[in-house]
């Protein structure tokens, strides 16, 4: 019957994991490895052929990629170039210029036209104070709104 096989499977243990691993390409790489350290250990001359065969494999990976020389030559000016935009536009422009200065400005605006209002006269400050509380109760209620 066709669930034959598939029902009733041989139970695996680690020991037949282990001997089912023994054919596995990380294991045979990893004994080429052990090997190959072996005769670079015992034969110098084999370290300086291998080096001479894979000269521009190990120029790359020695280069890393050419990683730094992309990060140096590329990210990190365009990094530079946007954080000096930033700089003087979000800086200077806008924190200093507008909100700092900008609100110095125009308190010193207002300032220079309230300046004319204040008098000396309590009957002119009480005028003032009503046409502001009227003006805040109008806001208030909603009267300019509707």
């Amino acid at each position: 019957s066709f669930f034959a096989n598939k029902l009733a499977e041989d139970p695996i243990t680690p020991i037949h994991m282990m001997l089912a691993s023994l054919h596995e390409l990380p294991v045979y790489l990893a004994l080429s490895g052990i090997l190959l350290a072996f005769i670079a250990h015992k034969s110098p001359r084999f370290v300086v052929i291998v080096k001479s065969i894979f000269k521009p494999v190990i120029y790359v990976m020695e280069r890393k990629y050419f990683m730094d020389d992309l990060f140096i030559n590329v990210f990190a000016p365009l990094a530079r170039g946007i954080g000096k935009v930033l700089w003087k536009v979000g800086d200077i422009f806008l924190i200093d210029g507008l909100l700092v200065n900008g609100s110095a400005r125009v308190v010193a605006v207002f300032a220079k036209i309230f300046r004319r209002a204040q008098t000396g006269y309590v009957n002119s400050a009480a005028t003032y104070m009503v046409l502001g509380i009227l003006i805040l109760l109008t806001f208030c209620t909603g009267l300019i709104l509707h």
